[in-house]
């Protein structure tokens, strides 16, 4: 009966002694990749990437100068896209999509698309723009 309750009792507390709260979380992740001070350094960022949907390859190239402007060019099927961004106009052109010109973004798009001028990650700034993190747990 000791050996099932000590059993018990090491299961528990392993479980609280591993409990982490979202702010720990959080800086890991900021440690893991590369650190806050790192990433305030930086003022440009050029990603690249390919994925597959439906069976099509589609490739994105995303440059960004920090919250100056932002220009994501998408190609698939053949077909080159891009959105720009800049702090007061947008303008987007898909051709996959159906559009057979470029378009300008509607000003209420460009308002809530802002925080993609940003090349700081969402959870080095979220103690300056006022939100909260909450751990809900593992799903």
């Amino acid at each position: 009966m000791k050996k099932v309750l000590l059993s018990i009792a090491t299961v528990l507390f392993a479980q609280f002694a591993i409990a982490q709260s979202a702010e720990e979380i959080v800086n890991k992740h900021v440690e893991a990749i590369g650190g806050a001070e790192n990433w305030k350094k930086m003022n440009s960022l050029v990603m690249e990437a390919t994925m597959k949907a439906q069976g099509a390859e589609i490739k994105i190239v995303r440059s960004q100068i920090h919250n100056k402007a932002m220009r994501m060019d998408i190609a698939v099927m053949g077909m080159n896209g891009y959105q720009i961004l800049t702090p007061t106009a947008g303008w987007s052109f898909m051709p996959f999509q159906g559009q057979t010109k470029a378009e300008p973004m509607t000003a209420d798009d460009v308002k809530t698309s802002q925080d993609e001028l940003s090349l700081l990650d969402e959870f080095i700034t979220y103690k300056d723009l006022g939100k909260k993190l909450e751990y809900v747990g593992k799903r």
